[in-house]
């Protein structure tokens, strides 16, 4: 090898013990083409060319590396935003199609709104579950004539028997129970 080779090697090398992992994993990785890897490679040779001290390189790669971390839970959280309200303007165009939705008044909607904001929050049902058991619920609050005309708007805190919204999650509740449940076997609390 050229010293020239020699001393990209030694610069490379002191690069990934600066950030904490193993040469051949990294090396195996990159040979897989794995982004990560690849993008700090790159970076890598780009400084090594232009002739970066080491000491420089890892201070310029890590000052990279956290911008990235920094940019990319920016966009993952953004992203998600932009799922959860997608989500909810599939439902709520879904329900205005229904004519059990279409038919009550806007306190009720409203009522129903506030419900399907959890549940689209929770992100624990799809947009057509969630359809379903708004729609199931609607129902049975109709026919049972739970439904009181005169809904009025209540603390998410306060539990009220006779509120209808309290009604309206209770029987939610059935539904998450069996996840909670699950979560609770696979990651017992301490």
């Amino acid at each position: 090898m050229k010293n020239s080779e020699l001393d990209k090697n030694k610069f490379i090398s002191s690069i990934i013990d600066s950030i904490k992992m193993n040469v051949n994993d990294f090396m195996q990785n990159l040979a897989n083409g794995e982004k990560y890897e690849t993008t700090i490679y790159e970076w890598s040779i780009n400084l090594f060319k232009e002739g970066k001290s080491i000491d420089d390189a890892i201070k310029v790669i890590h000052e990279k590396r956290m911008l990235i971390i920094f940019n990319s839970s920016y966009i993952s959280s953004t992203r998600e935003e932009l799922i959860t309200a997608r989500n909810r303007q599939r439902i709520m165009t879904e329900l205005n199609s229904q004519p059990i939705y279409i038919n009550l008044n806007e306190k009720q909607k409203a009522s129903i709104q506030k419900n399907i904001d959890v549940l689209v929050e929770s992100k624990l049902r799809t947009h057509s579950t969630i359809i379903k058991l708004v729609l199931e619920l609607i129902k049975q609050n109709i026919t049972s004539k739970k439904w009181n005309t005169n809904v009025t708007e209540k603390s998410r805190n306060k539990i009220d028997p006779d509120d209808n919204e309290s009604t309206f999650l209770s029987k939610f509740k059935n539904y998450l129970n069996p996840k909670i449940m699950l979560n609770e076997t696979l990651l017992p609390s301490s």
